[in-house]
């Protein structure tokens, strides 16, 4: 999805309107609704889904403060500080701040897909996100700390996984499943 805001003084409806089922869908699951460089580079804004029992990933971001506004479909279960943080739950029409340079993750731990929206500050985040539409995801998880100056607490999936009774991990397709339940065995009840 290209920027719907140029440099142009006339405008259309279909200029300044996301419809439903529009923007550019990407890998991760979420869908880029509105580009960052249509907001002067201020934020950008995302809408995801997360299905039953599906974790998004711990990280940290060091150049965007987010917030989350949970649209439909349940409540997600944050955390906010990493292990030992806050943690809450938000329900439907909950909105919630995820600071910048604060680790924080969030999952559904529902029987429902729960719809939201992400907004991010600036438009690395967004950037990001574009590039989770190439093949090699391990790659892309281990160049995002110099890219786009976050990182992601791999270490920290197995264990909350195993915690909440998550059984994916949204944007990576889990094709190793089973490998997984086994490492969650191997861990134990304290993982």
């Amino acid at each position: 999805m290209t920027a719907r805001l140029e440099t142009t003084t006339t405008y259309t409806a279909e200029d300044c309107i996301v419809r439903p089922g529009e923007g550019r869908k990407v890998d991760s699951g979420m869908t880029l609704k509105i580009n960052a460089k249509d907001m002067d580079g201020f934020f950008g804004m995302m809408e995801g889904c997360l299905e039953p029992k599906q974790l998004l990933a711990p990280h940290t971001h060091r150049r965007e403060t987010q917030a989350v506004y949970v649209i439909e479909g349940g409540s997600l279960e944050f955390e906010v500080g990493g292990e030992g943080g806050l943690r809450f739950t938000a329900d439907p029409d909950c909105y919630v701040i995820k600071p910048k340079g604060v680790e924080h993750c969030f999952w559904n731990a529902g029987d429902t897909p729960v719809r939201y929206i992400e907004l991010s500050t600036g438009a690395n985040f967004e950037a990001f996100q574009k590039t989770t539409d190439q093949l090699n995801k391990i790659k892309v998880a281990r160049d995002a700390a110099t890219e786009y100056e976050m990182k992601i607490h791999v270490e920290r999936i197995p264990g909350l996984m195993k915690r909440h009774g998550l059984t994916s991990v949204s944007g990576l397709k889990m094709p190793f499943i089973r490998g997984i339940a086994a490492l969650l065995e191997r861990l134990g009840p304290d993982a």
